[in-house]
C-alpha cells in the first residue's frame, strides 16, 4: 500500500476542488492510504464533505497566520519561520510515499530542501502562458530552473506538456482530468437552448461574446442563452444585456451539479481566451451537448474533433464564432449526430481510464 500526501490551498467550488477530491476518494477506494494537507487562504467554506471520511485531513490556516505580518520584521520572521517547520513537521508525521501538489507554491524551496527524499508530484491546472522564463522575476526562474527538478511535472494536455518541457528543460507526463460522474440523462437535442457555464472573468470572454449576439437573437429570436456562474464581469455583462435588448440572454446562478441542467441544453459555448483544461467541457460533452469553443490554450482542441462531436473556432474571430453557433442551430440532423458522437468520444475520459495513468506515474517514479 502506498501512502499518498495531497498538498492543496483551499476548499471551494472550484474545478480543481472537485478534480482532487475525485482522484483522492478513488485512491482510498481502491486500496491507498490518502492524507490531504490544506493550506488554506481561510475556511469560510468548508468542502471536506467531498472526501472520504477515511481520507485524512490537516489543515494550516494562513488567514490567521498572515496576521503576523502586521507586526513589522519579528512578524513577517516568525510566519516564515513557523509556516516552513509546520508543513516539515506535517511531512515527517504523515511520512507519505509520494507527496503530490496542485500548485507549484504551496512547499516553499525550503521545505523540499528538507524533505529532499520524498517522491514528488506537481500537477499544472492550467495552461502554460509563457512570457520566456529569463524574464520572470528571480524567485520564478529558480523554481522553474531549480526547484522543479525535484518534481515529476505532470499537464493535462499535449500542448501544454509541450510548452512546459521546452520552458523548464525536464520531463512533462500527461495525465487529463477525469469526469467526475457519469450521467443519467442526456440532451435530446429538441430544446431550443444554449448554455454557458463559467465564472464571470476576463478570462471567459463573456461579454464580447454577447456584444455579438444580437446577431443570433435577430436570426433565431426562439433560442435562448443561459449563462450560469457569477464574478467580476457580471454588471457590464448585465449592461450589454440591457444596452442590446438581448431578451433572449439571461443570467442564472451557479449550480454546484451541472449535470441536473446539462442535459436540458442542446448546444455548449466556450468563448474563453485561455484554458487548463475545461473540465465543463467534457461534462457537457458526456452529456451529449456539443460544443462551440475558441481554440485557445490549453484544451479545446484536444477534446472536441472539430466537425465530428463539436467545433473549433480560431481564436479571438468572435464574428467566425457567432457564424457557427447559427450554422449549428440551423442544422438539427448536425447537432443529432455530433450528440452521438461527443457521448462516444469522450469516453476516453472515464474515471477508471485516468486513474490508470495515475497508478502507472506511481509505479514508475
Amino acid at each position: 500500500m502506498k501512502r499518498l500526501l495531497y498538498i492543496q490551498d483551499s476548499f471551494g467550488t472550484g474545478g480543481i476542488n472537485v478534480v482532487e477530491s475525485i482522484k483522492e476518494n478513488w485512491l482510498h477506494d481502491n486500496g491507498y492510504e490518502v492524507f490531504n494537507l490544506n493550506v488554506l487562504n481561510n475556511r469560510t467554506f468548508d468542502g471536506s464533505f467531498r472526501y472520504r471520511e477515511g481520507i485524512k485531513k490537516y489543515y494550516i490556516e494562513r488567514e490567521s497566520l498572515d496576521k503576523l505580518y502586521q507586526v513589522s520584521c519579528i512578524g513577517v520572521f516568525l510566519r516564515f519561520l513557523y509556516y516552513r517547520i509546520k508543513l516539515i513537521y506535517l511531512i515527517l508525521k504523515i511520512n507519505p510515499d509520494i507527496i503530490i501538489a496542485s500548485r507549484d507554491e504551496l512547499e516553499p524551496f525550503t521545505v523540499v530542501l528538507f524533505t529532499f527524499w520524498k517522491k514528488r508530484i506537481l500537477e499544472f491546472h492550467c495552461g502554460f502562458l509563457d512570457n520566456g522564463i529569463n524574464n520572470y522575476p528571480l524567485k520564478k526562474r529558480l523554481r522553474c530552473k531549480v526547484k522543479f527538478r525535484f518534481y515529476h511535472i505532470v499537464a493535462l494536455t499535449k500542448k501544454d506538456q509541450e510548452l512546459r518541457a521546452t520552458a523548464y528543460k525536464q520531463k512533462v507526463f500527461v495525465i487529463p482530468n477525469p469526469l467526475k460522474a457519469t450521467p443519467i440523462n442526456y440532451s435530446t437535442q429538441e430544446n431550443k437552448k444554449i448554455l454557458i457555464l463559467a465564472r464571470f472573468t476576463s478570462q471567459k470572454n463573456l461579454p464580447n461574446l454577447l456584444l455579438s449576439w444580437e446577431n443570433v437573437q435577430k436570426k433565431h429570436p426562439d433560442w435562448t442563452l443561459d449563462i450560469y456562474g457569477e464574478g467580476e464581469d457580471k454588471d457590464r455583462m448585465l449592461e450589454i444585456i440591457k444596452e442590446k435588448k438581448l431578451n433572449t440572454v439571461h443570467i442564472k446562478e451557479y449550480v454546484n451539479d451541472p449535470f441536473k441542467i446539462i442535459p436540458e441544453y442542446s448546444i455548449f459555448l466556450l468563448p474563453s481566451l485561455y484554458e487548463g483544461f475545461p473540465m465543463v467541457l467534457i461534462e457537457c460533452m458526456s452529456c451529449g451537448v456539443p460544443a462551440v469553443a475558441y481554440n485557445c490554450l490549453c484544451g479545446p482542441d484536444e477534446v472536441i474533433k472539430d466537425g465530428e462531436d463539436g467545433i473549433i473556432v480560431q481564436l479571438n474571430d468572435m464574428d467566425a464564432f457567432i457564424e457557427k453557433v447559427n450554422n449549428l442551430i440551423e442544422h438539427p440532423e448536425l447537432r443529432k449526430s455530433m450528440s452521438l458522437k461527443c457521448r462516444e468520444n469522450i469516453k476516453r475520459y472515464a474515471l477508471d481510464k485516468v486513474m490508470a495513468q495515475w497508478i502507472d506515474l506511481f509505479n514508475k517514479i
